[in-house]
Formats: C-alpha cells, sequence, structure tokens
C-alpha cells in the first residue's frame, strides 16, 4: 500500500508524459496507475495517524478518563 504508492505516481507522471510526447495509446492506464497510487498513498497516511493517534494514550472521550482519587465521585469517596 505505502511501499508501491510511491513508484506508482512518479511512473504515472512519467508514462502520461511519454503518452502526450509522442501520442501513443495507454493514457487511461497510466492515469490508473498514477490515481491508485495517490489513494494509496493517502491511505497509507490515513492509516498512520489513526494508528498514531490511538497509541498515543489520549483519548478525547471522557468514559475512558481516569476519575482522581479523593475527588468527589472518585474511588475514595467516604461515605
Amino acid at each position: 500500500m505505502g511501499l508501491t504508492a510511491i513508484p506508482a505516481i512518479v511512473l504515472g507522471h512519467a508514462a502520461r508524459r511519454q503518452v502526450r510526447k509522442t501520442g501513443q495509446r495507454g493514457d487511461g492506464m497510466a492515469l490508473a496507475g498514477l490515481t491508485l497510487g495517490w489513494i494509496g498513498l493517502l491511505t497509507a497516511i490515513i492509516a498512520g495517524l489513526i494508528i498514531a493517534a490511538s497509541v498515543s494514550g489520549h483519548s478525547p472521550h471522557p468514559i475512558f478518563a481516569h476519575p482522581i482519587p479523593g475527588a468527589p465521585g472518585g474511588p475514595l469517596q467516604g461515605g
């Protein structure tokens, strides 16, 4: 996904340039490779960001917040 995306982008651009220059067929194939390369790269970046956010340990949801001992509603509340 991420390793093949960069060569797909580079070679897709090179192929489209060659098709325009020589008039050969294959522009659709070059465009498909270019598009799939960009999609793969963006997917790898988004997956990396999601993994980094989940590993960081910070949760924006209050359900996962740990109560402070001795605080109102905490585990050491007297009563």
